[in-house]
């Protein structure tokens, strides 16, 4: 490339750099969250609504009974509280 083309080659880039066309995802990432990503005072069919929205796939730390909820939203229970290995604060945590 010589330098004449490279002002014109920057120029074009730049420009199709700033495009606000939506990005094409893939889908590959499935991201999970628990419910301390949302507020405090926010009910958990606000949450699973919310994260729904937002394209989250599993909620962690979610109990059986909640499972249905989870479900008319599209989430999954992607780890069960207490599970084998205990709880947060004795296993996890430490």
């Amino acid at each position: 490339m010589r330098r004449r083309d490279l002002l014109p080659a920057l120029a074009t880039s730049a420009a199709m750099a700033q495009t606000n066309a939506p990005t094409q995802r893939k889908g590959r990432i499935k991201q999970g969250v628990t419910r301390g990503v949302f507020g405090r005072d926010m009910s958990l069919e606000d949450a699973c609504r919310a994260a729904a929205r937002l394209g989250i796939k599993g909620f962690d730390l979610i109990g059986p009974p909640d499972w249905p909820l989870l479900k008319k939203y599209g989430l999954v229970p992607s780890m069960y509280p207490p599970g084998p290995g205990g709880t947060i604060p004795t296993s996890l945590n430490r």
